[in-house]
């Protein structure tokens, strides 16, 4: 556990000098979790690559005593591309190490039509990590994903299905697997309805809450209805609609229209296309300006993911995020770049001011 009065994020960043955040890339995201039990914090971050246009993800561990970087090594061959992760879960206690679960979130889940479609894209990737209740272990390992099914989680590989609080489940969901799809299959993993799947390719068991299960063939499991992601003329025009709405004071009208076409976006395909990008920005914008910069800047991180040019007019509106939210070095990084592109003069004047009161 942490010391007292000790903020291990604040200690990290503290010992890291700018230039080594230059040289690594602009941190996007962070994600911070003190794994309980245990004295290390793991540490989920999204980096722009110096070298490339592109995002890269990095998972390691630091000390939450003292923010120091945790000197032993920590596996990652298991889990999903970490630029992809947004999610990190303690599950539970095991042994000599708390399991975390490593994860791209429930958001990502998506529906299916034919157990040879189940997840092609790969869109629900995770792993777990076994964080040491010992500081001086030397290893932290990556393992097969686990599924929460009702108060249980549940591993499922090729032939075998592991339930950690019930090992009874465990062979009787196991013995159920391989009587559906056999030992020769790995399990594709997912949610239907109230249900969970593990799918082979002609066939998939259907898991309860109450670990009980029924197997189907794939044309006579229900599956749920793909809504068609509206067109980009309906989704410009409401932009549109809420735009006029700010502008005119009506901000609870101007929010919620944002908001049903962010959770469009969002469950849908996540389209890049740059109407969707604007529609993130000034979404991101409003709730700046309602102070609600937490939830701000996962929005304008989501729109900054989708182009590999950001308009200056976002780079800025990040600057301000990162700056009410403390992240000094993430505000300095944002404002920089803009002031390398073409911003309006308002713009460059706004962000050379404020990086120049950061930077004393």
């Amino acid at each position: 556990m942490a010391a007292a009065g000790i903020d291990v994020r604040a200690a990290f960043h503290a010992s890291k000098t700018w230039v080594d955040f230059a040289s690594a890339g602009v941190v996007v995201r962070e994600l911070w979790l003190p794994v309980e039990g245990t004295p290390l914090t793991l540490v989920h971050a999204v980096r722009t690559s110096p070298a490339v246009p592109a995002f890269e993800g990095d998972l390691f561990a630091v000390v939450s005593a003292t923010g120091e970087p945790w000197d032993g090594a920590l596996s990652t061959d298991a889990c999903p591309p970490l630029e992809t992760v947004r999610t990190m879960t303690v599950l539970y206690r095991q042994g000599g190490g708390v399991v975390v679960r490593v994860g791209q979130g429930a958001a990502a889940r998506k529906p299916f039509a034919t157990c040879a479609d189940l997840y092609a894209t790969a869109d629900l990737g995770a792993c777990t990590v076994r964080v040491p209740i010992k500081e001086d272990a030397e290893e932290i390992l990556s393992g097969p994903d686990q599924t929460r099914v009702g108060n249980a989680w549940l591993a499922a590989g090729r032939g075998r299905v592991d339930v950690p609080r019930s090992p009874q489940a465990g062979l009787k969901l196991t013995t159920a697997l391989r009587d559906c799809i056999g030992d020769e299959e790995t399990p594709r993993i997912a949610a239907v309805d109230d249900r969970l799947a593990l799918a082979g390719a002609q066939r998939m068991l259907l898991v309860s809450e109450a670990l009980t299960s029924i197997c189907l063939p794939c044309d006579e499991a229900v599956e749920p209805v793909v809504p068609l992601p509206p067109a980009a003329d309906v989704v410009a025009k409401k932009h549109r609609s809420a735009t006029t709405a700010w502008r005119s004071g009506r901000r609870e009208d101007a929010l919620l229209q944002w908001r049903q076409l962010y959770e469009t976006w969002w469950s849908g395909s996540r389209d890049p296309a740059p109407v969707w990008v604007d529609v993130l920005e000034k979404f991101g914008a409003a709730l700046a300006a309602l102070e609600q910069h937490d939830q701000a800047r996962q929005v304008f991180e989501e729109a900054w993911a989708m182009t590999k040019t950001p308009p200056e007019s976002l780079l800025v509106s990040m600057g301000d995020v990162y700056r009410a939210l403390g992240d000094v070095d993430a505000a300095k990084a944002a404002y920089e770049r803009a002031l390398a592109g073409a911003p309006s003069r308002a713009q460059r004047a706004h962000a050379a001011n404020q990086l120049a009161k950061l930077r004393k």
